[in-house]
């Protein structure tokens, strides 16, 4: 809500909802969208401008959320139409109006958000926060791993942050599966002689 403008809702959403590193988002040309199937392709390429460029050569493939892809597809028509250029993210303001964005303006931007919302954010916390809220919900590590394209699985595990209420859940859940009780919420430990120490 803090972002003025479509571009900068766009970057901050393509990090967080897709889990784009900073130099894949700045790579990105307007043809990688695939609005018919509501991807955005992740291309390897030497030729960029602005020196992004994607990790390992890794490239793959996101899957836009509905009202991400309302913003991407107004950008493309309303803003980016007045430049005469193949990348998703280009300066709007300024001396290099119409020129790809560097990685530079971006923490910039990203410096200025913090400062309005009142606590520090970078663009790579954004990646983090796609993988922590992934796991929270379910996916597993081979999944998380492939979403990132990363090359390990060790790699994701340090992106990969279980929240206390996940790990009771899924604490709950095995004991479940092994027919045993987990306990209660609220639990009363009671000692009655040696009661409480036969196992």
């Amino acid at each position: 809500n803090l972002c003025k403008t479509r571009r900068d809702k766009l970057i901050v959403g393509l990090m967080y909802e897709c889990g784009l590193r900073l130099g894949e988002v700045l790579g990105l040309y307007i043809e990688d969208y695939e609005m018919q199937n509501h991807l955005i392709r992740i291309v390897s390429r030497d030729n960029n401008y602005n020196g992004a460029r994607v990790k390992n050569e890794r490239g793959g493939v996101v899957y836009v959320p509905k009202y991400l892809e309302k913003i991407l597809y107004n950008y493309i028509v309303f803003d980016l139409d007045a430049y005469d250029t193949n990348y998703m993210f280009v300066n709007m303001r300024g001396k290099n109006i119409g020129e790809p964005m560097k990685a530079i303006t971006v923490q910039k931007m990203f410096e200025r958000l913090s400062e309005k919302a009142g606590f520090h954010v970078t663009p790579h916390m954004c990646r983090h926060g796609f993988a922590t809220a992934r796991i929270n919900s379910g996916w597993d590590a081979i999944d998380i791993k492939d979403a990132l394209r990363h090359k390990n699985i060790q790699t994701t595990g340090i992106y990969a942050h279980i929240s206390n209420e996940t790990k009771i859940k899924k604490t709950r859940e095995y004991y479940e599966k092994i027919n045993k009780d987990f306990g209660h919420d609220k639990i009363d430990l009671l000692l009655d002689n040696d009661e409480g120490m036969k196992e």
